[in-house]
């Protein structure tokens, strides 16, 4: 049995109708007004949901096994590794973020000390 990341995105929306003289200053106006919590989106706004299970390696539309093509994106803050379904077809990118899980070689002078995880 595989461990499954379901992943559940509400999306809210509102039009708000400000006087301004240009769509940057209507855009300040409402920014504002959102930050100082004048402006604040609830259920009423709702517009969609989506839910979706993820793993890594398997196709989130079809549930096969992906082949990754070996293009991968590598930075100091994660990963991209693009992928295809040979099932159905379909092809995406993986997404992975970098996230410290613990010194594994620490050393002082000349001796080193393994220590495994945090």
């Amino acid at each position: 049995m595989k461990k499954w990341d379901v992943i559940i995105i509400e999306t809210l929306s509102r039009i708000v109708s400000v006087e301004a003289e240009s769509g940057e200053e209507a855009k300040e106006i409402v920014d504002t007004r959102y930050e100082q919590c004048e402006i604040m989106l609830n259920a009423d706004d709702h517009i969609l949901t989506e839910i979706t299970a993820e793993h890594e390696g398997i196709c989130p539309l079809c549930g096969a096994e992906i082949t990754y093509s070996g293009n991968n994106i590598i930075d100091n803050n994660g990963g991209i590794f693009p992928w295809e379904c040979p099932a159905c077809g379909v092809h995406g990118n993986e997404s992975y973020s970098r996230k410290f899980s613990g010194h594994l070689y620490i050393k002082k002078g000349k001796k080193c000390t393994h220590v495994y995880g945090s």
